[in-house]
């Protein structure tokens, strides 16, 4: 009877081991695996970390403007790097990259649920499909990519602003 025990205990963990590494949820749509074959999951990736990047820059620049004028001292500087890059990498981490193209996924679960996707993709497998697929993306990127850079320009006007604004409040209410 023991080895019977240990016959199911044995099983029941090996079940239990070998399902842990397999992710929850449903299995990825037709859609969703086709933009995988395609390169959407690597290109969506590079947005993630050119905003990343882009995010940190800016949060290093306002932080080296804000210490300067206020004369704050280096562990002071340091410790309020540490805290925007902390709050940049909550913010960079909120979504992954698998969650973003799931979602991109969805668009095209929609508009072409079932048999309809099969026919999408022989269409853009053509190469006025390819043509228009990658107007789309350079759409998409074109588009991106201005987003950002005026988002980049109005907070970088903004934190001069801001750092003015700092250094007249620090006239008008000095160290004691």
């Amino acid at each position: 009877m023991r080895w019977l025990t240990g016959i199911v205990l044995g099983f029941v963990i090996g079940c239990v081991v070998s399902s842990s590494g397999q992710q929850a949820g449903p299995p990825p749509s037709q859609a969703e695996q086709y933009l995988r074959q395609v390169g959407m999951r690597e290109a969506l990736e590079r947005q993630h970390d050119q905003n990343a990047a882009a995010s940190k820059e800016q949060i290093s620049q306002i932080v080296d403007q804000l210490a300067e004028q206020a004369q704050l001292p280096p562990d002071v500087r340091t410790g309020l790097q540490s805290m925007y890059s902390e709050m940049v990498e909550a913010v960079q981490n909120s979504y992954t990259v698998d969650e973003a193209l799931a979602v991109y996924a969805r668009a095209w679960d929609r508009n072409y649920p079932g048999d309809d996707f099969q026919i999408a993709k022989a269409q853009l497998a053509t190469p006025e499909g390819r043509r228009l697929m990658r107007a789309a993306n350079e759409a998409v990127s074109d588009t991106a990519h201005f987003i950002q850079q005026r988002r980049q320009a109005a907070l970088q006007r903004e934190t001069t602003k801001l750092v003015e604004h700092v250094r007249e409040l620090g006239k008008k209410y000095p160290a004691r």
